[in-house]
């Protein structure tokens, strides 16, 4: 990761807009995941947990986390609604 935090700088085409069905898939199987049903909260940190859901390479873990403490989660947790942050290393990594 030698750009640094440049990788946040992000151009977006027409076609990169996603379809409504690309939107509603993920609510879909979390409902599905909840049992069928469950409350508004329940399934936006279902779908949050899924969609945000990635992997760093471990050589480039220590500059990622930087970046991303200095440049997300301060701002994130500022927001009205966020729900919660939950960061998840392998310890095998």
């Amino acid at each position: 990761m030698s750009q640094g935090c440049n990788h946040l700088d992000v151009a977006v085409s027409r076609t990169d807009v996603p379809r409504y069905s690309d939107l509603m898939y993920p609510i879909l199987r979390a409902t599905e995941a909840l049992g069928g049903s469950g409350s508004k909260r329940e399934v936006l940190e279902r779908v949050i947990e899924e969609v945000l859901e990635f992997d760093v390479d471990p050589s480039e873990r220590d500059e990622w986390l930087k970046c991303e403490e200095n440049n997300w989660s301060r701002f994130l947790e500022k927001q009205p609604g966020f729900v919660r942050r939950v960061l998840e290393i392998d310890p095998d990594d």
